[in-house]
């Protein structure tokens, strides 16, 4: 099978790379006036407030997380299955929340725009009240919001995906943008994903413009507008600001098309420049994350990520972005990864072969290093070196020290996001971390130096160090940290790989110091902790808040030192709360219960979002059952049932047994449901229930292998 073209390669993570620095530089100056940019920020150089190599973080951003989450939509359709209205649905029903915006503290844990009166939450919650996804978007539901700009924010993947192949990544946008926008803001994202398609194929942007014209109605408002910048940039090619002028007279407002005009605009006069374009973009104000974002796709499809240039815009990422969806493993994202689950699909729809392991930070691309740094008392540098891997992987990580002395310690380490790390709370994340209990790291070392020991330790909540082994030279060595079984106080978020140095460094090739190479790194296993009765004391430090639990709906009451309850807020409101990884199977989940009031007290396992799970426990007055998820949050389908009769302030313990194609649960070690199932089991686990509040016993709460 042939494998897809270097220049693909280059152009989807150059896309990728583009939306994430055109919102990320937006984000600061969203909503003013272009005046108060210009008059600002003059000149553009680069990112606006502290963002540096020390500080890694992307704050989340509704455009981001639909970017990043929307892309599920398409990894979920089966090879010869047709995109329909569900299976965005679905996708917005697994991933969003409805939690409240909080005017006091202006904290807003949403996926959407936080305002609560967004296009998107009111798509959301006619979703969850059960209206049908083809109508949802539609003017009758949501007004003239229809016609708003999130209709063409979220879905660049697409374009992205259907690289060069405008047809497609405008039928496939079509769907999924008028689940939410049924109107010109479906055509707003139809037209940007027809652009970026174009990027792949076309080296001149009016051209991309004029051909992605082609693919909205002619008659529509925003193909009038089109038209008309088109008009304009022809008799005045070189006066932006003139342009922008006739912009604002003509398209004051905040729909679709007022928007898209400032991207046409920085598309016509940056004349494909990605930081010039970029710059004038912001210079036109208004929702510049917005605008930016979108531009920024089209832009680095256009230039490939080689011509973005890396001091200025790649990295002061550090190659990870924060989400803010309901799933808190899957909100700490990596750039490379993301990259290449859109690589993935482009191979398995047009046949190419996927040229790149699954390992978690093997290193695809040239110049990214998937956020691990290094230290050493005296000079020190990373990169990424073109050499033989064990993964296959094209490049390795390569960190080199100079004039290194016997005695010298050099670290190189990762680390994984935690609450205290962030600062903007419009899109308040959930983090489940990476590394938990139970857990082994993996990793290969290479050096061409002698004298090198290795040792891993893993930092967090607490320390624990493997023992140091020597680093033979010239051959790829593996070496492993497996953490013990822990508490629910016991979390990492700190992976240090410490290069001892038993002598001095010595000179060759016109180089005095050492060189290590790392490939073939992984976090693997089942995690294996226990919660115990004062985990809740701990709850309430905002580091284990976000890294081992995520309270979608309602909120949490403490009852004593060794209870906590799961609240609803409402009648009839769901609560649930959930934590794990969703990409493990093979473990074992226990918990003690006690309902204390309503109907529906359940354990959820194999979580993938929050119409996307099963669970089990008592569903109505005396019964237990094991259920699916049936299409609507906190609906479901039952799946095996037995007769129970059940009562309230009683202590049941519940087992659950998640197997790659079988699950068992166990009530009380003795009643058994067992049910096999068509689909690979993996998932989160958590508690769920409605019309009413659960006591949960803290201590008698755990994970662990069943391999």
């Amino acid at each position: 099978m042939e494998k897809l073209p270097e220049h693909m390669i280059s152009k989807i993570y150059g896309g990728v790379w583009g939306k994430l620095i055109g919102v990320r530089l937006g984000m600061p100056v969203e909503n003013w006036k272009g005046n108060d940019v210009m008059k600002t920020y003059p000149h553009i150089y680069g990112f606006l407030d502290n963002c540096n190599s020390n500080d890694w973080l992307l704050r989340p951003d509704d455009d981001i997380n639909g970017f990043i989450f929307f892309l599920k939509v398409l990894e979920r359709l089966k090879p010869d299955e047709e995109i329909q209205p569900k299976h965005m649905a679905d996708v917005i029903l697994d991933t969003a929340n409805d939690l409240p915006f909080d005017e006091n503290s202006f904290i807003s844990p949403t996926f959407f725009w936080w305002e609560d009166y967004g296009a998107e939450k009111s798509a959301y919650r006619n979703l969850a009240a059960g209206v049908p996804p083809e109508e949802i978007g539609d003017f009758a539901h949501i007004g003239d919001a229809c016609n708003h700009i999130g209709g063409e924010i979220f879905y660049d993947a697409v374009g992205l995906v259907f690289a060069g192949d405008a047809e497609r990544a405008v039928q496939y946008t079509s769907v999924m943008a008028k689940v939410m926008h049924n109107g010109e803001g479906a055509y707003g994202g139809m037209f940007i994903n027809a652009c970026i398609s174009y990027a792949f194929l076309e080296t001149s942007t009016k051209v991309i413009i004029e051909k992605a014209l082609t693919h909205i109605p002619p008659e529509s408002v925003l193909a009038d507008m089109v038209r008309k910048m088109l008009a304009f940039y022809e008799k005045n090619p070189y006066d932006w600001e003139a342009a922008l002028y006739y912009a604002e007279e003509n398209w004051p407002d905040w729909y679709i098309w007022d928007y898209t005009a400032l991207i046409v605009l920085a598309l016509l006069y940056g004349n494909g420049n990605f930081s010039r374009s970029l710059e004038i973009c912001m210079h036109c104000g208004r929702d510049t994350d917005c605008t930016c974002g979108n531009l920024g796709t089209i832009l680095g499809v256009l230039n490939g990520y080689e011509n973005i240039n890396y001091q200025r815009w790649v990295e002061p990422f550090g190659d990870i972005v924060l989400c803010s969806a309901s799933t808190g493993y899957e909100n700490e994202v990596s750039v490379t990864q993301y990259a290449a689950r859109v690589l993935l699909q482009v191979c398995n729809r047009y046949l190419f072969a996927f040229p790149y392991s699954n390992q978690n930070f093997n290193v695809y691309l040239h110049r990214n290093h998937q956020d691990w740094k290094d230290d050493i008392c005296r000079k020190n540098s990373l990169c990424t070196e073109k050499i033989s891997t064990p993964s296959g992987a094209p490049y390795a990580l390569k960190f080199w020290a100079w004039n290194v002395k016997a005695g010298d310690v050099y670290q190189i380490y990762r680390h994984f996001a935690k609450l205290e790390n962030f600062s903007d709370y419009n899109y308040t994340p959930s983090l489940c971390s990476h590394f938990l209990p139970g857990q082994t790291f993996r990793v290969r070392v290479r050096t061409p130096d002698a004298g090198l020991f290795v040792k891993l330790w893993a930092f967090g909540s607490e320390v624990y160090a493997g023992e140091p082994s020597a680093l033979p030279p010239d051959v790829w060595q593996e070496f492993s940290l497996t953490l013990p079984e822990g508490t629910g106080k016991n979390f990492y978020d700190f992976i240090n790989i410490e290069v001892y140095c038993s002598q001095d460094s010595f000179w060759k090739d016109d180089f005095n110091g050492i060189v290590v190479w790392l490939d073939d790194a992984s976090v693997e296993n089942v995690p294996c902790f226990r919660i115990q009765s004062d985990w809740y004391s701990y709850h309430n430090d905002p580091y284990c808040v976000c890294t081992h639990a995520r309270l979608c709906f309602g909120h949490i009451v403490q009852v004593s030192q060794e209870k906590f309850r799961l609240m609803h807020g409402e009648e009839n409101q769901l609560g649930m709360l959930l934590t794990g990884q969703t990409d493990k199977s093979n473990y074992q989940f226990h918990a003690v219960l006690s309902p204390e009031a309503g109907d529906l007290h359940l354990i959820n396992f194999a979580v993938h979002g929050i119409i996307s799970h099963y669970a089990f426990g008592f569903y109505g007055k005396n019964l237990l059952a094991l259920l699916k998820t049936n299409g609507l949050p906190g609906e479901y389908e039952i799946v095996r049932q037995y007769p129970f009769v059940w009562e309230y302030g009683r202590t049941y313990d519940f087992e659950i047994n998640v197997r790659e194609y079988s699950l068992e649960c166990r009530l009380n070690h003795a009643i058994v449901l067992s049910h096999q199932t068509e689909k690979p089991c993996s998932g989160g686990v958590g508690f769920v229930n409605r019309n009413g509040s659960t006591e949960i016993y803290l201590q008698d709460m755990s994970m662990k292998s069943l391999i």
